[in-house]
């Protein structure tokens, strides 16, 4: 039999102390070792259950105590309970109380026995780790970074609250690697596979940007970490890593590189416009300089004369349109978006139809219409100009062979944009020559009486202002093609 003092030197081994509890007649005796875990020298405090409740016991937990020393007399159900006991000398610590009643024939309580056992240490170590956890959990949320781990020769991976949170499927719900990697679009997909699998043959960990496609149907990008846990002997037992959804962080840099070409795009027209004020208005002015100097001359007739003037006012009506189609060009720049209204395709056909009603009739122009996409918000008088300059052009340089046939189409693609796009059958452009210079300020590549070379200048302009952009496809002889994405 194990006596009375082996079982006191078990509790002292274990920071414990034991208590004896005589329901009968309410008696209670605390062991040497009970009064020393908390502090105190047998006499200072009286071993009662009314001192233990009313003196030891926090506050907070009276009520817990007494519910479940209850519980345990009426319903025999466990007592074992972890509460804060006041020591003497450091204060509330953590310790597990437990106990245990002996019943009578009747099975009513008549005695209990039991142990206080000093918990604090472990308590604190506990108390530690979920505190580090939750502010993980925390870190987490706020900065979308989960954590995921995969047993080697195991299919399924364990997530993180996170990682289910980013792929917006319920937490908690059986993955399999198969089911995981699914996620990832094509290309993506292609490249952790071929890392996790590096990783595996080679021990190297892997760090990578990522698209993925989530439950819901929602694109984002993700930063997926991983790191290789090595055994003793250096093998691979499991994989275990990051995942972040860096979605905004990519889409921040997206747009800031797309800021930055648009401000490369601005700067670029600025030099081209300060170039075309510079050669443009210093001809006008060179030539009107020197008009002015013939007519200082004394030795020429009337003849020369009136020839003079007739080129003098030749000058100041060439210098009067670059003057209007500069402004045009300035207009263009200074266009702000609280400008923008919705526009119809369908009315800016009919409204060019009307202006160009002479010149349509007269070349037998076919227009023909196919707009997937109605309207837009734009500027008007931009969509305006657009229709009219494109629409125009076709009918002006069209093929001598054959009536103009003109076909406008609009159209959204996958990610949202709107395209336009004007073809027509006339003479084409030889791309291979004039490429570089169809969008440029008087840039002409036909002869023909109407032609200026401003339109497809103010058009590329007017598109590039709202951050479009004009491309064109162009087969001499076969016809010409612009396509225009919003």
């Amino acid at each position: 039999m194990i006596d009375e003092s082996t079982i006191n030197l078990v509790l002292r081994g274990i920071g414990g102390g034991s208590w004896e509890w005589d329901i009968d007649n309410g008696q209670e005796i605390w062991s040497d070792e009970f009064f020393h875990i908390l502090g105190y020298e047998r006499g200072e405090i009286e071993a009662t259950f009314s001192t233990f409740i009313d003196y030891l016991v926090h506050p907070s937990q009276k009520e817990l105590v007494n519910q479940r020393i209850k519980a345990h007399l009426e319903k025999r159900t466990a007592y074992d309970v972890e509460i804060l006991l006041q020591t003497k000398t450091d204060g509330f610590k953590w310790f597990r109380s437990i106990g245990n009643a002996i019943f009578n024939a009747d099975s009513v309580p008549t005695f209990m026995v039991g142990a206080i056992i000093d918990i604090h240490e472990r308590r604190q170590k506990l108390d530690k780790v979920e505190h580090l956890t939750l502010l993980l959990e925390e870190v987490g949320d706020m900065a979308r970074v989960g954590g995921w781990e995969v047993e080697i020769g195991n299919n399924t991976p364990i997530w993180s609250d996170e990682v289910y949170r980013i792929h917006e499927i319920p937490i908690g719900e059986p993955i399999d690697l198969d089911s995981a990697f699914s996620f990832f679009k094509p290309e993506s997909q292609k490249r952790l596979m071929a890392a996790y699998q590096n990783t595996l043959q080679n021990k190297k960990p892997y760090d990578l940007n990522l698209e993925l496609v989530t439950a819901q149907g929602k694109e984002r990008w993700v930063r997926s970490i991983c790191k290789p846990i090595l055994d003793r002997y250096g093998v691979i037992r499991k994989l275990r890593g990051s995942f972040q959804d860096i979605t905004d962080e990519v889409e921040n840099k997206i747009n800031a590189e797309k800021r930055r070409n648009l401000l490369a795009q601005q700067n670029n027209r600025l030099i081209n416009f300060a170039h075309i004020i510079s050669h443009n208005l210093r001809s006008h002015s060179g030539n009107l300089q020197l008009m002015s100097n013939l007519l200082l001359e004394e030795s020429f007739s009337r003849e020369d004369e009136l020839e003079i003037m007739k080129n003098i006012s030749k000058i100041s009506s060439d210098l009067t349109i670059t003057l209007e189609h500069l402004n045009e060009i300035v207009e263009v720049q200074t266009k702000v978006d609280h400008l923008l209204e919705l526009v119809h395709f369908h009315d800016q056909v009919e409204s060019v139809k009307a202006m160009l009603y002479l010149k349509i009739k007269e070349s037998n122009a076919i227009i023909q219409e196919d707009f997937k996409v109605k309207s837009i918000k734009y500027v008007p008088a931009y969509i305006e100009s657009i229709f009219q300059n494109l629409i125009g052009n076709g009918i002006k340089y069209r093929h001598p062979d054959r009536a103009p046939e003109i076909s406008i189409k609009s159209f959204k693609d996958e990610k949202g944009n709107v395209h336009l796009h004007f073809s027509d059958n006339g003479l084409g452009i030889d791309l291979e020559r004039h490429k570089s210079k169809i969008f440029g300020l008087y840039k002409t590549f036909h002869r023909h009486e109407d032609s200026r070379g401003v339109g497809l200048f103010l058009t590329k302009n007017q598109i590039e202002s709202l951050n479009g952009t004009i491309e064109v496809e162009s087969t001499p002889g076969k016809g010409t093609t612009f396509k225009i994405t919003f």
